[in-house]
């Protein structure tokens, strides 16, 4: 059900890197182009079952001349604090000073930024030794620029809070101020790269605050909901009442008669079932509001053809399931004999469990923002967990080139992965080509409820 990454392959050795972005490299990255200096680091790691995995660039570390220190965080935050534990980790290897650290969102872009899918609880595991690399070549490069200023022994330098500061003499200098040094400098060789002990870290494995805190305790903080563009629609959608619907006929006098209400517009579903990166089929409605869309939704009159799974019962099967318990198995993995030990045993336990469908229920229900240009090109911002995935089934949806489909990631209310999944950042992509204007699709927490991907309900027997 997940698509293929091409961008990921086994390799057998840790091929991580740490780069200087040539200029074609460094042309691209227009949220770091402060004219200082800036590091790469390609990312070779191990996967969430140990497996060896390449990806193509890029993390990076931009230091200013006025001693800003820019990191990119290219996985998604979603209130797991991973925008900040990243950055974190680089920021300690280089020594820099947190209150000086400036975070920039990657949009979605593997031939960046790799693989963004922030899905699977891995993304520490797979970036920590990259980050600490990437981190102590930058610091490895400034303790050279600042020895060689001072003509001192680069052992006898180490780096604190945005410093390069010399233990004989005192001195110390901002990296700032060695930034015109490092333009021209050499990456030093990986071999030379020491990382610092676990005991001298100032913030991994500390109590550190995150990054968006207080944007986010002050209402600052951007979310898919809080983008706002210049002339956009507010969108929701009525979806069929059981997955594989389809219409029939609607009326929309009644909906477009609400103050507020533009357009109404039916979307086309694929067949059954429907998929991850679809759009359901359903009738949306355009408005110059949420309140309106949502009132104007409420009006719509739709006749729908229910399909093959109008007739499904979740009860029913629940108690099939349940029933089927008692029955034998097949045996997948035999230690010992259970039946011997069972008949011998002072006192068995046996436990029937029943678990119905659950949704995810993430505290911000979807939305997603989308404008199709004149140009045919599309920009979405969504809370996404999978960016890439998005920028594909836009481009699918949308019958263009995947290169023309830019994702900007905004922070995330929870994930749980069903962000992962892009259905709602199609449908804000397919409204905004019929409006002619950007898009904001919002599902209400009854959408978020009625169609989400739930994890499956079941039953088990346990013996013990």
């Amino acid at each position: 059900m997940f698509p293929k990454l091409p961008f990921l392959k086994k390799n057998p050795k840790d091929q991580s890197q740490v780069f200087i972005p040539s200029r074609r490299d460094f042309l691209k990255l227009s949220t770091l182009a402060t004219g200082g200096f800036v590091l790469g680091v390609n990312f070779q790691c191990s996967g969430p079952k140990g497996e060896s995995l390449t990806f193509a660039p890029n993390a990076y570390i931009s230091i200013s001349s006025d001693n800003q220190v820019t990191l990119v965080a290219h996985r998604s935050e979603m209130g797991t604090g991973i925008r900040t534990s990243l950055p974190q980790i680089m920021a300690d290897e280089l020594g820099a000073d947190w209150s000086r650290i400036k975070i920039i969102q990657a949009e979605g872009d593997e031939e960046k930024y790799g693989n963004q899918n922030t899905d699977g609880s891995f993304s520490v595991r797979m970036f920590y030794e990259p980050m600490r690399k990437a981190g102590a070549t930058a610091r490895t490069m400034l303790i050279a620029a600042a020895s060689n200023k001072w003509g001192v022994d680069p052992k006898e330098c180490d780096t604190q809070k945005g410093k390069v500061f010399h233990s004989g003499s005192g001195k110390e200098i901002p990296f700032g101020d060695l930034v015109e040094s490092l333009q021209n400098a050499s990456l030093p060789a990986p071999e030379s790269i020491e990382l610092r002990e676990f005991s001298s870290y100032q913030l991994i494995g500390k109590d550190v605050p995150i990054y968006d805190l207080k944007d986010i305790t002050r209402g600052k903080a951007v979310f898919g909901a809080d983008v706002n563009l210049p002339d956009m629609k507010i969108a929701v959608v009525l979806r069929g009442p059981v997955i594989g619907a389809k219409v029939v006929s609607f009326s929309d006098g009644k909906a477009l008669a609400v103050p507020g209400v533009e357009q109404v517009v039916k979307i086309s579903g694929p067949s059954f079932p429907p998929g991850l990166d679809k759009a359901l089929e359903g009738v949306a409605v355009i408005a110059s509001n949420t309140w309106s869309a949502i009132k104007g939704r409420e009006a719509l009159e739709v006749s729908w053809d229910l399909g093959e799974n109008q007739n499904y019962n979740s009860e029913a099967q629940l108690a099939e399931m349940v029933k089927s318990t008692s029955q034998n198995g097949k045996v997948r993995r035999e230690r010992g004999n259970f039946a011997q030990a069972k008949s011998s045993a002072a006192k068995v336990i046996e436990r029937t469990y029943e678990a119905p469908f659950y949704a995810h229920a993430t505290l911000e229900p979807p939305a997603a923002i989308a404008h199709v240009k004149s140009d045919g090109s599309c920009e979405v911002w969504s809370p996404s967990q999978h960016p890439q995935w998005a920028r594909d089934a836009v481009a699918s949806a949308l019958d263009i080139d995947a290169s023309l489909v830019k994702v900007n990631v905004t922070l995330l209310g929870g994930g749980f992965g069903r962000k992962s999944k892009p259905d709602y950042v199609v449908e804000a992509a397919l409204l905004s080509k019929a409006a002619q204007a950007p898009v904001r699709v919002q599902w209400t927490r009854e959408d978020d409820l009625h169609f989400d991907f739930y994890h499956s309900h079941s039953a088990q027997r346990i013996i013990a």
